[in-house]
Formats: structure tokens, sequence, C-alpha cells
């Protein structure tokens, strides 16, 4: 979603979220991906399409490392937040060469982070995915 002027949009429409089973099993089947402590994201890269004209994204806590599904969703809404606020900047390279990006950001840490520290690796990530693209 670019509008008119030229910069990404800040939000982060369902059309922008993955959400299907079949989607994340082909992702994380492609086995393309980047890890930076606390978030491993798996991704593919595709040209672009009339259907799928923009990149997409979903987030994944482990039950097991987190108990408590308040937990679960706080960290979700921290990464969705992160990827929000930098998907513009970081993927540009990608939607001016013509192709879109698929991502599983997965959170493999142990405890609850701040979104300093979330940020700073969602940046990373993207800017990672953008290089090896």
């Amino acid at each position: 979603m670019q509008p008119e002027d030229g910069n990404f949009s800040q939000t982060l429409p369902k059309a922008e979220r993955i959400s299907s089973c079949l989607s994340i099993e082909q992702l994380v089947h492609a086995r393309n991906t980047v890890y930076k402590y606390p978030v491993k994201c798996y991704y593919t890269v595709n040209q672009l399409s009339d259907a799928l004209s923009v990149s997409r994204m979903a987030v994944s806590v482990p039950k097991r490392l987190f108990k408590h599904a308040v937990d679960r969703n706080r960290i979700k809404r921290l990464v969705r937040e992160a990827y929000r606020l930098n998907k513009g900047c970081a993927l540009q390279p990608l939607t001016d060469s013509g192709r879109q990006a698929d991502m599983l950001f997965l959170f493999m840490g142990k405890e609850m982070p701040q979104f300093a520290q979330i940020e700073d690796v969602i940046k990373q990530l993207l800017s990672q995915i953008a290089k090896r693209s």
C-alpha cells in the first residue's frame, strides 16, 4: 500500500497480514531465515502481482515459552508495532525492484522484551531481508 506521494503508509491493514495456515507453512518450509536474538524471521521474496501487491507479515510466540496469553499477546503487539513503524524505509528497495516479501516473525526469547529492543531487532531483520533479496 503506497500512497500517491511516494511515502509508505504507517498502517497495518488486514491485506498486509498473513492469516492462512498454508501460507505460514510454506514460509517455514522455504527455509529462508534471518535471526537476531530474540526474533527469528522466516521469509520469502516474490515478484509483485496484482493479487499480492504488498509485503505481508505474521507473528508467532510459542506457548511453551510464555504460558499466559496476556504475555504472548503483548509481545505480538510489540513486534507488529515495530514492523508497522519501520516497514516503509526498510522494504523500499524491494518495492522499487518490483518484489514483495512474506515474513513470519517468531519470538524465541525467554523474558519479556522492551519495545526499544524489539524495534532495533526488527529494523535489523528487515534490512537483512532487503539486502539478501
